[in-house]
């Protein structure tokens, strides 16, 4: 599935802030959550909307309080997802 420019770079950006021995754990979850997201939406590529989601979807409960930062550090806002 095609990825838009905006999904590439918070996917990126989001890869920072976690630790080295977790990343690549993390952005295998993430893919497969978002890919899934914006394919069940019917979605022509993945959106900045659905790798915020697979991000929630994909983080553990204790460590979600740190996600919600960081996705609001990088300019998403949890009040403006879309609903998928």
């Amino acid at each position: 599935m095609d990825w838009s420019n905006e999904a590439k770079e918070l996917l990126s950006n989001m890869l920072l802030v976690i630790p080295a021995q977790y990343k690549e754990l993390a952005k295998n979850g993430v893919i497969s959550t978002a890919e899934k997201i914006a394919g069940e939406a019917h979605l022509e590529q993945v959106t900045q909307d659905a790798v915020a989601r697979g991000f929630l979807k994909s983080t553990p409960k204790e460590f979600l309080p740190l996600t919600i930062d960081s996705l609001e550090a990088f300019g998403v806002s949890l009040a403006d997802l879309q609903i998928v």
